[in-house]
């Protein structure tokens, strides 16, 4: 094995872990956290739930400038420098007893979420070469998708012997013991990665917004991210409106994060096939059009196609927004692009839910909401149809 080829799997590994550690205690630790935080303190669940949404927006704000500083630095400062912050955020949160001091607190947490998750792993892994980087970005997104099913428990055991408060300290004392040493030890130093193209200067040319083919894609991801966080919020209420039990509808929707991984794996091996490009034509007009289904087909088989359909397409954005944006970009500052198409998704990812929100309000029912939504999938193929490799 080469030097270069080890160091690329210690650091994707290292990325992995780091990722997994992050999702689980930043953002799948919250709703655990959520209903013993309203009883204690008599806060709406709306009213917490908002601090959230303020951590989403807040990481989107400071991905393009997480993405910069790894252009410039490199991801193994940035990475270990949020996992800290991250970590002191979560010890913050555990002694909040005011919303003003819970929303500040998000703030805080959700910057250091676009330290940690996926943003400096894409920014890093996009100057591998192509194939080995498609099997970095596919192993990354295959470990942290397991975060769920490691924190939820885990956190909820914390909370039952230590109460959330308590249970916030341990998950911040770990975070910081384990992902602060994996990031250090396992990321290279900035100029030390044998296994990636250096990154280019970054001049006024290399600005996202100059370029009408990224504004396309990232428009275009922008709607998957939006669809995704729209479906993950109102999914169950959605399906039991369509006559299934609140336990069925709960587990369907818990298996479009199964069908996300079959995605993820489906799309990288199709890209040994066809370029990523054609391959986000398909992905995007299938997540648009999977929405149709349960009102084309009424009954389990419309809504048992939607959620494989929908899980498999979401979970294949995840892979192919990073690998368009190294193969499309590449020499002109990755990192820049990732965070700016980081920000319009997280944008989209805050509104989306609302939208949906407010159409069942207005409308008494999900069914035009959901359809306008199949529609505006369909509108990010067509968006994203005329772009091609260079």
């Amino acid at each position: 094995m080469t030097g270069a080829v080890a160091q690329r799997r210690r650091s994707t590994a290292a990325f992995a872990v780091a990722a997994t550690l992050a999702w689980g205690v930043l953002y799948y630790a919250f709703a655990v956290v959520l209903t013993p935080i309203g009883a204690e303190q008599g806060w709406a669940n709306a009213t917490i739930a908002g601090a959230f949404s303020t951590g989403m927006l807040a990481s989107g704000f400071a991905a393009p400038l997480v993405g910069r500083t790894v252009d410039r630095h490199g991801a193994r400062l940035v990475v270990a420098s949020g996992t800290a912050l991250g970590a002191a955020g979560l010890l913050v949160w555990s002694k909040v007893t005011t919303i003003a001091g819970l929303y500040a607190t998000w703030a805080v947490i959700g910057a250091a979420m676009a330290a940690t998750l996926y943003e400096p792993a894409a920014a890093t892994v996009g100057r591998y070469p192509p194939q080995q980087r498609r099997t970095a970005l596919l192993a990354i997104t295959l470990v942290t998708g397991l975060s769920s099913t490691i924190f939820s428990p885990l956190t909820a055991a914390l909370v039952d012997l230590a109460g959330w408060r308590g249970g916030l300290r341990v998950l911040a004392a770990g975070f910081v013991v384990i992902g602060v040493p994996v990031a250090l030890a396992g990321i290279p130093r900035h100029g030390e990665d044998r296994s990636a193209t250096p990154p280019p200067p970054v001049t006024e040319h290399t600005s996202p917004t100059r370029s009408p083919d990224f504004r396309r894609m990232a428009a275009a991801f922008a709607i998957a991210r939006g669809l995704g966080v729209a479906v993950a919020a109102h999914v169950v209420a959605y399906l039991i409106t369509l006559g299934f039990t609140p336990l069925r509808a709960a587990a369907l929707a818990g298996a479009i994060g199964v069908a996300k991984v079959v995605g993820r794996i489906a799309v990288t091996v199709a890209q040994r096939l066809t370029d990523g490009f054609r391959a986000a034509i398909v992905t995007l007009g299938v997540q648009g059009a999977s929405l149709t289904l349960p009102v084309l087909f009424p009954g389990a088989v419309g809504v048992v196609a939607m959620v494989a359909l929908f899980g498999a397409s979401y979970g294949a954005t995840m892979i192919l927004r990073p690998e368009l944006i190294a193969t499309r970009f590449a020499g002109h500052g990755i990192g820049r692009f990732n965070g700016a198409a980081a920000f319009v998704g997280a944008i989209a990812g805050a509104a989306a839910p609302l939208f949906v929100g407010v159409g069942v309000t207005t409308t008494g029912a999900y069914t035009v909401p959901w359809l306008v939504l199949a529609a505006t999938g369909l509108g990010a193929a067509v968006l994203i149809a005329p772009l091609r490799p260079r």
